[in-house]
This record gives structure tokens, sequence and C-alpha cells, in this order.
């Protein structure tokens, strides 16, 4: 008989982003390797909490429920029972899944700045480039390239994950910043760890981290220079997934578009052959069919997906940003 797993959703942190978890969780789900065993899927109040509801098929793999333990648009999860015997219910039974963070997750949650990419959507984005790429059970660590990091969200939601982390960035006071806080944090947290500082002629500034965590020694390297010279910044790094989020709002108009029409080729050909490459960008003003021609013109050697559920993934960020959408691709030749 199919089985029913009740995935508890993950709890809304902000304000904003009001919609995203209930959007994303069950394509989230359904590009994970438990997509392919999922028959039915509904939103249900158990005890007054949501729940998205999965019917799975029989003859599923324990090595299919792997993949859950880092999701991020759910919190926990329980096989559910409508009876047992004459008892009726629902019943709950909880699904341990273990996950061992290789580094604290404040480090993700902690530092608040202006325009920080949702920790949960960048979480998302690294599991979805995963997922679709050849990689998807190589055990950690990956190579995660932030060709925008700004901040850093994207870094440190990898190292967590137990990812080495490369991130670039035009805005000197972004990379340094964040850079700053990254060696504080690792000395407050009493972590083990040497940060290299290079000034590199005509290109910028690099650091370079090298963290000893419970699962391995981990590198985090930060770049200030232009995204189109990622390459030079980080001679020999092809690394298996690159995931970012374009610039967007009013005061970017246009700004996505021309980063990607000289950058983009440049990301592309950094991948590993098989490797995912996923960016958010605001549609409000990109529709997502311009946007898959114009990246089709651009990085001829990534297969774009498309159709379901990868045009399901539009949700509102705010008043101004009424609809953000995810962009995914795969290098071909793996």
């Amino acid at each position: 008989m199919p089985i029913q797993l009740a995935c508890l959703l993950a709890p809304q942190r902000s304000t904003q982003y009001a919609n995203l978890v209930t959007r994303l969780a069950l394509p989230e789900l359904q590009i994970s390797p438990l997509g392919a065993w999922i028959e039915h899927a509904e939103l249900r109040r158990l005890g007054d909490l949501s729940f998205l509801v999965l019917t799975l098929r029989e003859g599923l793999s324990p090595i299919h429920l792997d993949c859950l333990s880092q999701l991020a648009m759910i919190h926990g999860y329980f096989w559910l029972e409508d009876a047992i015997g004459d008892c009726v219910g629902p019943w709950l039974r909880p699904l341990e899944i273990s996950f061992r963070p290789a580094l604290p997750e404040t480090l993700l949650y902690t530092r608040r700045y202006k325009g920080k990419t949702n920790e949960e959507l960048t979480r998302f984005l690294i599991n979805a480039a995963r997922f679709i790429s050849d990689f998807v059970w190589s055990p950690p660590p990956l190579d995660v390239l932030d060709p925008l990091c700004g901040g850093g969200t994207t870094l440190f939601a990898a190292l967590i994950a137990g990812h080495n982390a490369y991130g670039i960035d035009q805005a000197r006071g972004d990379v340094e910043s964040t850079a700053t806080f990254l060696r504080g944090f690792l000395s407050e947290a009493g972590i083990a760890h040497h940060v290299r500082e290079e000034r590199l002629r005509t290109l910028g500034r690099r650091w370079t981290f090298a963290i000893e965590s419970p699962m391995g020694k981990l590198t985090c390297a930060l770049a200030h220079g232009d995204t189109a010279n990622v390459a030079a910044l980080f001679p020999g790094l092809r690394p298996h997934l690159v995931v970012g989020d374009l610039p967007y709002g009013i005061q970017h108009k246009g700004a996505a578009m021309e980063l990607l029409a000289r950058s983009l080729s440049v990301w592309a050909s950094m991948l590993r052959p098989g490797g995912g490459l996923c960016l958010a960008w605001d549609a409000t003003h990109m529709p997502r069919c311009k946007m898959l021609d114009a990246v089709r013109e651009i990085a001829s050697e990534l297969e774009f997906l498309d159709g379901p559920p990868w045009n399901n993934l539009g949700h509102a960020v705010d008043r101004v940003i009424k609809r953000r959408e995810v962009l995914a691709a795969r290098r071909k030749g793996g």
C-alpha cells in the first residue's frame, strides 16, 4: 500500500517572503531524489500546524530519504497513519533524520544587513543546484561558487552544509565586512582556522580561510573584484555548483541582464560538466520566458530547465518585488 509522509513546513522567520515556504516546499521535494516517488501531495492542518502530506508509492528505498535532512522548506518529517486498528487518527510517527552541520547554524542567521537574501531561499538554491547535478549523491565537500556573494549568505549556507565556498563581489566594503565577520565568528566560536589575505595586481583582493570543522577541513575564499574576472581570481577552481542572487529592485533595473551578458558564459565555463547552476532574479519586469530566451543565447553550454516544477517557483518578496523567479541549469557533458 502507498505510504503517507507528513512534512512539517518550516516556520516563517520574516514578514517578507510571506508565501515563500508554501510556494517552494513541494517543488523542493519534487526536485529532490524523493520526487520520483511522490504520487500525491496536499497541504493539511494537523494539530493546528501546517503540513505538506505526501503519498509515496511502494518500493521506496531508505537512500531516497537521505536528501530530506537538508531541505530548506521543511522542518520535520512524520509517517502518517489515518487510523491504527480501531483507533482513528491522525497518528504521527517521527522519522529520524540526522543532519550534523559542519559549522554552527547561527553563522547563517546571525548577521543582518540591508538587502540580505532570505536564508531559506539560499539553502533552497544550493539544494536545487545539487539535486539537478551529477553530484547529488557525492559526499561533501562540493565546491560552491557564488559569483555575487555580497554579505556572504550563500557562502555561510554552503559551509554549514559541509561544502567549500567561494565568493566574489565588486563592492569592496561588502567583501571586507564579510571576511571580518567570518573571522570574528570563527574566533568567538573557538573554531580553529587560518586566514591568508592577498592583494592581486590589477585584479583585486582575496581572503582564503582554512577552517577545521567536525567534518574535516573546509575552504572559504572571498575576492573583491569583477565577477567577469572570477576565473582569474580563483585560478583552477571548477565548482560543482554555482549559486547566486542577481541584483534586483528598481535601483538595479536592467543591471541583471547586463551582468549576465558579460559574465554568465564565464561562470558556465568554470562549472564542472554535470554541475548545477541556480540563480534567483526579480521577474517583476523580466518574465521567465524572456529570461530563458536571453540566457540560452549567452551560454549554450548550459541546459536550462523549464516546465514543472521549474516554472512554478515564482513567489512575492515585497510590494516592489512582486515576483521573484529561479533560473536553473545543468552544464552539458556530464
